[in-house]
């Protein structure tokens, strides 16, 4: 029981946003080089034990607004379930490790990452109350965890997988903000949606939905990569797929539990990994 609460107060299943860090990684060839990897591996340590810590820290803010709302009451420290002391010493312990990872990193990446934590803090204390700005501080925490894991392993980020990133970000905060805003508690839980509605909110997602599909489009057809353009096919399908879940199915709430409640968006983000897989790493087979 002690473990769930400690697991469940972590939000591990956040932790998949990191994988971000592994972008650069990826798309510069450097997948089998075992040294970046391992540093690489760290850095998303890094980053997930800041997470969490972040996230504790949030949940202790708002433990008394969390408590009204009808899943967020469950959260151990809205709950009672956890304690304030024992949250915040959680909190240290995970502080305490993200500092002895990144004393391994280089200056650039350490730079990110703090301003990662920075920009974290500035939006759980006021930041994540302004309309708009809440959106684009979360889409630039995206952005700041791929440039990160660039800089880690000195591997040029690309402005075409900045723009994918930034658009496919927006889209993900945005479908958050729009089924959150359904929710009849809304305006109790999370203030900033006071200054949103749901008209508005289509229209920024019909916007960030045909940046990403055009930006990726252009960057498949823009390199000399054999293959590469028939990506858009799967890109394309989980697009309207994740659309279709936020507003046919009213999910969206919690972007990073679609990808495993929704057999159709799973089965694509697998696939286009391995074709991806296939296309940049083609000479091994």
């Amino acid at each position: 029981m002690i473990f769930k609460t400690f697991f469940k107060q972590i939000r591990i299943s956040h932790w998949i946003k990191n994988l971000l860090v592994f972008a650069p990684l990826f798309f510069g060839g450097h997948v089998l080089r075992v040294d970046e990897l391992g540093s690489t591996a760290m850095l998303f340590a890094a980053f997930c034990m800041l997470a969490s810590s972040i996230y504790i820290f949030n949940d202790i803010l708002d433990r008394e607004s969390d408590a009204l709302h009808p899943k967020k009451k469950h959260r151990p420290i809205a709950s009672g379930a956890m304690s304030i002391k024992t949250g915040i010493f959680i909190m240290i312990i995970f502080l305490v490790i993200a500092m002895l990872l990144a004393s391994q990193f280089n200056f650039k990446a350490n730079l990110l990452l703090s301003l990662y934590f920075i920009l974290n803090l500035g939006y759980s204390m006021v930041l994540k109350h302004i309309p708009i700005v809440d959106i684009f501080l979360i889409a630039a925490m995206y952005l700041l965890r791929i440039k990160a894991g660039g800089e880690l392993i000195d591997v040029y980020v690309s402005e075409w997988l900045i723009l994918v990133t930034l658009f496919l970000a927006l889209f993900l905060v945005i479908g958050k903000r729009r089924a959150e805003i359904t929710s009849k508690t809304a305006e109790k839980t999370r203030e900033v949606l006071k200054g949103y509605t749901k008209e508005f909110l289509d229209y920024l997602l019909l916007v960030v939905v045909s940046g990403v599909m055009l930006t990726y489009s252009l960057y498949a057809v823009s390199t000399e990569i054999p293959y590469l353009m028939y990506s858009t096919f799967i890109v394309f399908f989980g697009m309207f797929r994740y659309m279709y879940v936020v507003y046919i199915l009213g999910g969206g709430e919690a972007p990073e539990k679609v990808l495993y409640q929704d057999i159709w968006i799973l089965l694509t983000v697998i696939a286009w990994a391995l074709y991806m897989f296939f296309v940049f790493y083609n000479a091994l087979f």
